[in-house]
């Protein structure tokens, strides 16, 4: 029996619980690094299905924590540790 609903983009209620949707670029070290991140979430809990959209919002629930529990980094410090800041363009 038919809803009444045509198929496609979710009604706005649903697509609000989804969330906002953003892009990113990442070059070819870091999505092999997220890609090993994907394999081992989906090793440690073989009943998800892991995406790389799972994985970059459990890093960044980890990460933002992180910096919340500590705040930022020293004056001069790599936000992201050892890793090296790169200016984009």
């Amino acid at each position: 029996m038919p809803t009444g609903r045509r198929p496609g983009r979710p009604s706005k209620p649903d697509a609000e619980k989804l969330g906002v949707q953003i892009a990113l670029r990442l070059d070819a070290e870091l999505l092999r690094r997220l890609n090993a991140h994907r394999a081992r979430l989906q090793a440690e809990q073989p009943g998800m299905n892991w995406s790389r959209s799972d994985a970059v919002r459990a890093l960044l629930i980890r990460a933002l924590s992180a910096v919340e529990r500590h705040g930022p980094p020293p004056s001069g410090e790599s936000p992201l540790g050892a890793e090296p800041l790169r200016p984009e363009g």
